[in-house]
C-alpha cells in the first residue's frame, strides 16, 4: 500500500489508478481505454469495483475513479477465478475506501505552464522567416489537477451519531489541459491567389496531349465548364484565359467560404503550394475531466452490513482533425476544421449487502447500474451554417457541410467541414448473489449474475444526422475520357464555380440494442495439505441473442 500511495501518477488526461498497472505490472500494456493484458486483445479485460463489474458499453472501458478513493488495487493477468466472466483477458480489481470513526482527508494540486517551457524548434524557425506573426510565439501548454478527499462517521448534531455504525467517504478532483502547440506542416490550404480564382501557379509548360480541336493541353490547365460541347463526338471545353476564373463566376456559397479561409486559414508558410499549414502537435489539444466518488457504509446489525457507492465523471475534450486556426475563439480549430467535440459522461450506482448467516456462511447480494454517454459532434454548432451559407433548410445539421476537394499534379487541398455526428448511451443493470461457505478443508462460493444491457445509438445526436457532403473533383474543370484527364482541372477551382461532382445527404438512424446475460458458477478452494491447495471451479454462462427494441436492422441513404 505504501508503494502505491507514494508512486507518482502522471496527470496527463487526468489521474487514473489504472496507470499504476501499465507502469508496474509485467505484461499489462496500453491505457485505460485500450489495454492489452498478457497478449490478450484490446477491449477484453474486466474491471471490478468492489467486486461488481463496471462495464457500461465497451468491455473493459470504465469510469474515471479518483485514485484518492481507491483503498486497494490489483491486477490478475492469468488464472482468473470462474467467478469472473465477461473477459478473455485479465481483471482489474478496485476496492473503494470507506469512512472510519476518525475523520481524515487529503488535498492536492499539481500544475504545468508554458511560462516554464521553451518555444518549439519549428516555431523558432518560423519566427526567423516571419518575425511578426503571433502564430509562432510560444503556445499554450497548461495542465493542472486539483482535488481532495474526506471521510469519517456521519454525524448530525442532535439527531444522529453514526460512530461505530454509519460512515461516509468521498473524493473529487478536476483536471484541465490546454496544449495548443502547433506541429508539423502537413495540411494544404489554398494560397491567396487561388482564393482570388488565379490558378496560374498550377499551370505548367508540360504538354500532356491535345483535345478534339487539336489544341495543346497543358498540365494544370483549368477549363471553363460553361464551354463544354461536342466536336465530332468528343467533348471539349475552353481553358480560362491565364488560368484565372473571374470572380463574377464564383458560387455564392463558395464566396462565403473563401472569406472564412481569408480570416483564419491562409498558409502559415507563404509561397508553398502544398504542406503549407500546420496541425496541432498534441491531440486532443484540450481535455477536461471531473471525477466524483462517494461511498456510504451502514451496519444494520452485527451480522448484516449495507454499503452503497456512486461514481460520476464528465470528460469534455476535442479530437483535432483537418485544418486548424490557432486563434479560433473556441480553441476548436474554427469552422473549417474537421474537429470533433466529445463530452463523455458516466454514472455508476451500486448497493451491496453482506449478511453473516452463520459463522461459516456469508451471503453477498449486490445490484449495480452503469451508464455511459458518448456523443460526438462538430464544435461549431452555435452557428447555423446551412442558413448562413444559403443552403436553407436542406439539413438540420448546423455545422459546415463536409466538402472534399480533388487534387491534381501533386496538389491536394485538405477537405473541410464535418461529417461525424452520433451519440451513444449505454446502460447496464447487474444483479448478483454469492454464497460463501467454509466447510472443513473447503471454501466454496456459489453464485450467479444477471445482466440487462442497453445500447442506444442516435445517428447525429438529437436526430442531427442528415448532414450534407459535397465532392468537388477535377473533372468539372478538366476533361474526362483522356489518358491525361488527371493532369488537368482542379478540385478547388471546381468548388469556386459550385460545380460538384457528387453530393449526398445522410439519413439519420436510431438503434436501440438490447441483450441479457445469465451466469452461474461454483468454486472450491480445497486445502488438500497445508502446502497444497486446489482451486476448482465450474462456470456456465449464456449471453442472450442481441435484439433491437423496434426491430430496426437496416438503413437507407
Amino acid at each position: 500500500t505504501d508503494v502505491i500511495t507514494d508512486l507518482p501518477l502522471t496527470i496527463v488526461r487526468g489521474r487514473s489508478i489504472q496507470s499504476v498497472a501499465f507502469a508496474t505490472v509485467a505484461g499489462v500494456e496500453g491505457d485505460p481505454f485500450r489495454s492489452y493484458i498478457a497478449g490478450s486483445p484490446a477491449f477484453s479485460k474486466e474491471v471490478l469495483i468492489d467486486g461488481i463489474s463496471a462495464t457500461a458499453n465497451i468491455q473493459g472501458v470504465t469510469f474515471a475513479v479518483s485514485p484518492e478513493a481507491v483503498a486497494e488495487f490489483n491486477v490478475q493477468t492469468s488464472g482468473t477465478s470462474v467467478e469472473t466472466g465477461h473477459t478473455s483477458g485479465g481483471v482489474f480489481n478496485l476496492a473503494l475506501k470507506s469512512g472510519t470513526n476518525d475523520f481524515s482527508g487529503s488535498a492536492f494540486f499539481y500544475a504545468r505552464n508554458e511560462a516554464l517551457n521553451a518555444n518549439s524548434w519549428m516555431n523558432n524557425w518560423l519566427l526567423t522567416q516571419y518575425p511578426d506573426n503571433p502564430r509562432f510565439e510560444r503556445a499554450l501548454d497548461r495542465r493542472f489537477v486539483v482535488g481532495g478527499s474526506a471521510g469519517g462517521p456521519i454525524l448530525i448534531p442532535g439527531l444522529y451519531d453514526g460512530r461505530d455504525r454509519t460512515f461516509i467517504f468521498g473524493a473529487i478532483e478536476y483536471y484541465d489541459e490546454e496544449r495548443l502547440l502547433m506541429g508539423d506542416l502537413r495540411n494544404t490550404v489554398p494560397i491567396p491567389e487561388f482564393l482570388d480564382g488565379d490558378f496560374s501557379r498550377l499551370l505548367t509548360d508540360e504538354m500532356v496531349g491535345t483535345d478534339a480541336l487539336g489544341r495543346a493541353v497543358y498540365a494544370g490547365q483549368i477549363n471553363d465548364p460553361a464551354t463544354f460541347r461536342q466536336v465530332d463526338g468528343q467533348w471539349v471545353s475552353d481553358p480560362f484565359p491565364g488560368n484565372v476564373i473571374p470572380k463574377d463566376r464564383f458560387s455564392s456559397v463558395s464566396s462565403q467560404i473563401v472569406e472564412i479561409y481569408r480570416n483564419g486559414y491562409l498558409p502559415m508558410v507563404e509561397d508553398r503550394l502544398t504542406n503549407n499549414s500546420a496541425v496541432p502537435f498534441y491531440n486532443p489539444p484540450w481535455y477536461r475531466q471531473t471525477q466524483l466518488t462517494l461511498k456510504v457504509d451502514h451496519e444494520l446489525t452485527e451480522a448484516n452490513t449495507l454499503s452503497g457507492s456512486y461514481i460520476w465523471s464528465k470528460t469534455p475534450f476535442l479530437n483535432a482533425h483537418g485544418l486548424w486556426d490557432p486563434h479560433a475563439p473556441g480553441k476548436d480549430g474554427g469552422p473549417l476544421s474537421r474537429s470533433v467535440e466529445r463530452v463523455r459522461t458516466s454514472h455508476r450506482a451500486a448497493l451491496k449487502n453482506n449478511w453473516v448467516l452463520r459463522p461459516n456462511l456469508l451471503n453477498t447480494l449486490a445490484v449495480a447500474f452503469n451508464r455511459g454517454r458518448n456523443p460526438a459532434r462538430a464544435p461549431t454548432t452555435d452557428v447555423d451554417w446551412a442558413n448562413e451559407l444559403g443552403l436553407g433548410d436542406s439539413t438540420s445539421v448546423s455545422s459546415l457541410p463536409y466538402v472534399y476537394f480533388g487534387g491534381a499534379n501533386g496538389v491536394n487541398t485538405n477537405s473541410i467541414g464535418q461529417n461525424i455526428f452520433f451519440e451513444t448511451t449505454a446502460n447496464t443493470y447487474i444483479l448478483s448473489d454469492t454464497l460463501h461457505w467454509t466447510h472443513g478443508k473447503h471454501i466454496l462460493k456459489i453464485g450467479g449474475e444477471f445482466w440487462r444491457q442497453q445500447v442506444n445509438e442516435h445517428d447525429g445526436g438529437d436526430g442531427l444526422g442528415d448532414n450534407l457532403e459535397f465532392s468537388f473533383g477535377n473533372s468539372t474543370t478538366g476533361l474526362e475520357g483522356h489518358p491525361w484527364s488527371e493532369d488537368v482541372g482542379f478540385g478547388f477551382a471546381s468548388f469556386l464555380l459550385g460545380g460538384f461532382g457528387s453530393a449526398q445527404k445522410n439519413v439519420p438512424l436510431d438503434l436501440y440494442g438490447r441483450r441479457d446475460y445469465i451466469s452461474l458458477y461454483i468454486t472450491d478452494d480445497f486445502k488438500v495439505t497445508p502446502r497444497l491447495t486446489l482451486n476448482l471451479g465450474l462456470r456456465w454462462e449464456q449471453p442472450q441473442p442481441l435484439r433491437e427494441k423496434h426491430g430496426h436492422w437496416s438503413n437507407f441513404n
